[in-house]
């Protein structure tokens, strides 16, 4: 059999298999576990000022390889984290009467600081805060910490529009010896998620780049697995959890396995559903369905088409066989939402299966542009942005 001109290795004549996707899996489960727990570290300029009679604490601090390096500690410049509460009872056993106590401290990384492992730990008592001066609450109001969480620019000091307000985090440290009914360590935590807390519109805009894998059948009658990229844009109407709007999608080439030479992109319309499930990790489970048509040329032939028994030789498009049904394509996928903070859109990822129907055309003896249909089925990993707050 000659060799398809269109493939450059081996692999592409293997149909699609699990095998052949399964890497792609293991990538979207490993990067939606990733955007769940961690986060990019940006170093800011913050300052963080010692209280008078405390400097000579924060004179020096250690390197990773427990060198001392000398500093100003009056005031120290870096990056604030964030601010841990812990939270331990006052008496044992727990019961409703009992009261709690907590403590603060910073998070502070020096700007001279090379690496998270030379991260210190600040009380926050140790701490002039100026979020609690009098004319910075005039400007900033009192939030629910009570200005805590307030830091100035190092270079801007007192500048209410340089103060930013970093994220706390609160812990409850269980310390009563009947803490656990196990011989483990009388230790419990419980981890305060501060997620961006974001209100959405009645609309919604998704923009997506893809990544396709799907079958094909070459005009030597072969089934190959493919790859392709492609771009997606959808716009609809939200009410709560439920959208609905219009996709438009770029398709995937695919080639006419009736004439050698031809692939032909095949672009998509379809109507698109989608429901949003409560928060999880400050990301936004969610599951949608499309249904529509390819709408390239050779697939728009179908829907008027005759029968080739109605037909003439002069160039009028008919069918090979009657037609069953109409070329219905559609998929389903799931995905995450992730807000950024500010609320300035959705980081959006999603994994989906498309069974797509297209058209071919090919000339016979007796007919010319004679039409036929087939089904492809593809698996696409889609990533981009939500938009609609």
């Amino acid at each position: 059999m000659k060799a398809d001109k269109y493939c450059k290795n081996k692999s592409c004549e293997t149909p699609l298999s699990l095998c052949s996707i399964i890497q792609y899996l293991i990538v979207f489960v490993l990067f939606l576990m990733f955007m769940a727990s961690c986060s990019t570290i940006e170093r800011k300029d913050d300052a963080v000022r010692i209280k008078i009679g405390l400097e000579n604490q924060y004179t020096s601090r250690k390197t990773k390889d427990d060198i001392l390096v000398k500093r100003d500690g009056t005031t120290l410049r870096g990056t604030v984290f964030r601010i841990i509460q812990e939270t331990t009872p006052n008496s044992c056993p727990i019961v409703d009467t009992t009261t709690f106590s907590s403590k603060y401290s910073v998070i502070f990384l020096d700007s001279d600081a090379g690496t998270m492992t030379e991260a210190e730990r600040i009380p926050l008592n140790n701490i002039e805060l100026v979020g609690q001066k009098t004319e910075m609450i005039e400007r900033l109001g009192m939030n629910r910490y009570g200005n805590i969480n307030w830091f100035e620019n190092f270079n801007d000091p007192l500048d209410p529009r340089s103060v930013r307000e970093v994220q706390v985090d609160s812990f409850f440290v269980n310390t009563c010896p009947d803490a656990f009914d196990c011989n483990c360590n009388p230790l419990s935590m419980a981890l305060e998620l501060n997620c961006p807390d974001c209100e959405y519109e009645n609309y919604f805009t998704e923009i997506r780049g893809g990544y396709a894998v799907y079958d094909d059948r070459n005009s030597n009658g072969v089934l190959t697995g493919r790859e392709a990229y492609l771009a997606e844009i959808v716009h609809g109407y939200r009410s709560g959890q439920w959208g609905i709007g219009i996709s438009l999608s770029t398709g995937v080439p695919v080639y006419n396995s009736k004439v050698e030479g031809e692939d032909i992109l095949r672009p998509l319309i379809m109507l698109h559903g989608r429901k949003q499930f409560d928060k999880f990790l400050c990301m936004y489970p969610f599951v949608y369905g499309q249904l529509g048509f390819a709408i390239d040329e050779q697939t728009r032939r179908l829907f008027s088409a005759g029968f080739c028994g109605d037909c003439t030789d002069d160039n009028v498009d008919c069918f090979a066989l009657p037609r069953a049904s109409l070329p219905l394509s559609f998929g389903f996928g799931v995905g995450m939402d992730i807000p950024l903070p500010f609320c300035i859109f959705d980081v959006s990822v999603d994994l989906a299966y498309k069974s797509i129907v297209i058209g071919e055309t090919y000339n016979t003896i007796l007919y010319n542009n004679v039409s036929d249909s087939r089904r492809i089925n593809m698996l696409v990993f889609r990533i981009g942005v939500t938009l609609g707050y």
